[in-house]
This record gives C-alpha cells, structure tokens and sequence, in this order.
C-alpha cells in the first residue's frame, strides 16, 4: 500500500504542476478529484494497514481454498498467480471471518486445511494482513 500512495501521491503533484502550467478547468478537476481520492480512500487504508503491522493480534487461521490462475504478462507469456483463502472464527462474537491473500506468483507451501498465520485489529477483523509465504 505504500507504493500506491506513492504513486497517487507523485501522480498529484504531476497533476498540480500541470493544473499551473495549463490553468483550465479539466487539470484543475482532475488534481481534486486525485486529492480526493487520496484522502478519502489511500491515506485512509495506508493507515489501517500501519495500525494492524504495529498493534495487530496473531492468530491462526484454516486454510479453506487456495486459487491458481494464469495472468498474462509481456507478449503472450503466462505467470501462474495463486491467492490462498483461509477462515477464521472470533472467539468473543463466534462471527466468521474470510481473509484473503494478496496475489502471488510462487505457490503457497500450504494445503486446504493447514493454518496460516493472519494479523488482524481485534476489534475490526476486517482489517488484517496475511501472512507472506515468501519470506
């Protein structure tokens, strides 16, 4: 996430030089609605990703699918990604929860059924990180 706040972030002030440089309404809409976007929905997910890093509880969830699929990269070459899906039931409201991997290009060393190591805020589990299986 921190690279997409970068980039969005980049991509604003290219947007503001822009918006001085070629003063019409367009660029001037444009670098508001980048702003926008930024405050609204980056910044705001950058910061739930920093909490759940520092502040996070651990805990143990069963792996329940793990999806392969082929992604088209260069001039018709294919890459194998795979996204592991996993649940996990709260103790204190008995709601159960589904986390999500992000996508990668190496295959998981986990099966169905295996648990997977998945930070979350304990408080809203909704926000979690699952553990990357390339480290």
């Amino acid at each position: 996430m921190l690279v997409v706040l970068i980039i969005a972030i980049v991509l604003l002030m290219g947007s503001v030089v822009l918006s001085a440089i070629v003063p019409h309404p367009i660029t001037w809409l444009m670098t508001v609605i980048l702003a926008v976007a930024i405050a609204l929905f980056i910044w705001p997910k950058y910061q739930a990703e920093q909490s759940v890093r520092q502040n996070g509880v651990e805990v143990l969830a069963r792996v329940t699918h793990i999806r392969e699929w082929d992604r088209k990269i260069g001039d018709g070459n294919l890459r194998s990604q795979y996204e592991v899906s996993a649940t996990w039931t709260h103790p204190d409201s008995g709601q159960t929860y589904t986390f999500l991997s992000v996508p990668h290009s190496a295959p998981p060393p986990y099966q169905v059924g295996d648990e997977i190591s998945v930070r979350l805020d304990w408080d809203n589990p909704k926000q979690y990180q699952m553990q990357d299986w390339r480290d």
